[in-house]
């Protein structure tokens, strides 16, 4: 008979916990998943396509006026992500360094803070420009964002920083500014992804000197 109630009671407990895990992981999809499924509904709902098409073609096409007029008639196309590429117009300013539309955009509350479906933030897409056209000199997009407020230190979902990107590519003067800018590695990313750019700096002594010590030290 005790052996029989013991066994109640444990089926009884495992009932518990299950319920128990299906009511937090409801309301943690109430908290987090929901808020961002109807984000992206109410961004999309009565949403001109014709309009942000347009605005799409004029940020690849570096069309300064036609962008204002677009952006004046509809601000919140600037951080629709397109169904294709998941990119907004924003984003794909500054994936392709267009300095001119990006404080267009920026003076009508562009979201410097919004992520592709990469995980790359509109600063981690302009470094990007600039890792694939190391000749380009204008580095004014990146600062523009930078004053903006951008977080310099954002990854990608698969924890790639602007700096890494910079340093594994080996854009020397780049890893310079993120360094001067206050952008640094923790010891364990720098072991486990070996970054030449940064050993070099180390051992020319190079590293800006306004980078603070710890964080010179780990390298």
């Amino acid at each position: 008979m005790c052996c029989l109630n013991l066994s109640n009671w444990f089926l009884l407990g495992k009932e518990y916990l299950a319920y128990s895990i299906t009511v937090i992981l409801l309301l943690s999809f109430v908290y987090f998943a929901l808020p961002i499924i109807l984000r992206y509904i109410c961004a999309y709902s009565d949403v001109d396509e014709d309009l942000l098409n347009s605005l799409h073609r004029a940020v690849m096409e570096d069309d300064a006026i036609t962008t204002f007029k677009l952006v004046q008639k509809c601000p919140k196309l600037i951080n629709i992500p397109h169904q294709i590429d998941g990119y907004s117009p924003f984003m794909r300013a500054c994936l392709n360094a267009k300095t001119q539309l990006v404080r267009i955009m920026l003076n009508f509350s562009a979201d410097i803070s919004l992520k592709s479906s990469k995980g790359e933030t509109p600063f981690y897409l302009a470094v990007f420009y600039h890792i694939k056209n190391p000749k380009v000199k204008d580095a004014t997009c990146i600062h523009a964002l930078y004053y903006a407020g951008s977080d310099i230190n954002a990854c990608n979902y698969k924890g790639y920083s602007p700096l890494q990107l910079a340093a594994m590519f080996g854009h020397k003067q780049l890893v310079m500014w993120l360094l001067n800018k206050g952008h640094y590695e923790t010891a364990m990313i720098i072991k486990r992804r070996r970054l030449p750019v940064l050993e070099q700096l180390r051992k020319d002594d190079e590293i800006p000197r306004s980078v603070n010590k710890k964080k010179i030290t780990i390298l």
